[in-house]
Formats: structure tokens, sequence, C-alpha cells
């Protein structure tokens, strides 16, 4: 038998297989493979607002007595990374998570503050801040979704 009749006899069994053809089967590996890394890098994405979020409350509640200097720059910092944690939250069906996130980025929000950096419940409300992001960043894993 030639190798023309060879291939396409098991062209024909593979189609009456279901298999699909290998340039099909190819692409959506790479579809697949694109998908996981767009997952991992938005992962890593919101991780880092996470740190930073810490990092930031961190910071206040150390630097107490100047945080008042830098106020609007550091209510600006968590809100805009509070914001990928409460979609991230929304989209993963925590929809509790989301809620408290939305209620940190109102209370910080840097146009209208909730409250000022001076005082001492002020500053147990920023210290208290830290434990949500903790948590999610340690508790809180991504719903992958699989197509």
């Amino acid at each position: 038998m030639s190798s023309f009749v060879q291939q396409q006899e098991s062209h024909r069994e593979s189609e009456r297989l279901g298999a699909k053809p290998p340039d099909e089967a190819r692409s959506n590996i790479r579809i697949s493979m694109s998908q996981d890394h767009d997952l991992r890098i938005r992962d890593s994405a919101i991780r880092a607002a996470k740190w930073l979020a810490i990092t930031a409350l961190l910071s206040i509640s150390v630097f107490w007595s100047h945080a008042a200097a830098y106020e609007i720059a550091l209510r600006s910092v968590i809100v805009v990374c509070a914001v990928p944690v409460l979609l991230d939250a929304r989209n993963a069906g925590h929809y509790s998570v989301a809620v408290l996130f939305g209620a940190i980025g109102l209370c910080y929000n840097p146009v209208v503050p909730a409250f000022t950096f001076s005082g001492d419940w002020q500053h147990a409300v920023v210290s208290a801040s830290i434990a949500p992001f903790a948590w999610s960043l340690f508790r809180l894993s991504p719903k992958r979704v699989t197509v």
C-alpha cells in the first residue's frame, strides 16, 4: 500500500473515532496555555496589590505621627489596592469578602475621607485594616475557571 493511501485511511479512522486533527489539537493546547499564563499574571498582580496594601498600612501604623503629611497618597494606594481584591473576590463568588473590601475602599477614599490619620481610634482602625488583606493573601484562593 502506498503512503498516500495509508495516510488517507488513518485520517478517516481518526475522523470516525472523533479525534481532532493535529493542528486543531495544537491550537487548543496553545489557547489553554495562554489562558493559564494570563491567569497566573492576574493572580500575581492581585497578590502584589495585597502585599502593597499590607506594606502601606504597616508603614502608616508604624509611622503614625508622620502619616498625616502623606495622607492623600497613602489613602490612594490603599484604595487602588482594594479594588482589584474586591473584583477578584466578586468574580470568585466570595461576595461577603467583596463587600468588606468595598467598605475598606470607602473608608480610605481620598476624596471624601471617613476619618483622618490622627487619634487613637483611627490608629486602631488602620492597624485592624491589615487583617483583611493578610487573610485574603493567605486564605482566599482564586477560583479557576476551566474552559
